[in-house]
């Protein structure tokens, strides 16, 4: 059940990271004035800050034995992926 739990988190956190990133990078209807598929490709680096962020999550979760591990803590640290992300599309969109 824990392991379900994180497996789920980042499977559903990544589908919300590709679509974010594609649309980013795809850019809006206005901003797509050339005939190019990605008007900004430089948010594509929200991918690899993403996998920094998870295989943080996974090497906390081999080192912890997974049955040592409350559900609590589960929860609190499945939000990391979640902040991987969104300081991926800050790092792209406000320092790049």
């Amino acid at each position: 059940m824990k392991l379900l739990l994180i497996i789920i988190n980042i499977i559903f956190c990544g589908l919300i990271t590709c679509s974010i990133t594609m649309f980013l990078a795809g850019g809006a209807i206005g901003e797509n004035y050339t005939d190019s598929l990605f008007v900004a490709p430089h948010y594509f680096l929200i991918l690899p800050i993403w996998g920094i962020g998870v295989s943080l999550l996974w090497l906390y979760f081999y080192k912890k034995k997974l049955k040592n591990v409350f559900f609590m803590e589960i929860i609190l640290i499945n939000i990391i992926p979640w902040i991987a992300l969104f300081l991926g599309v800050f790092f792209t969109h406000w320092v790049l």
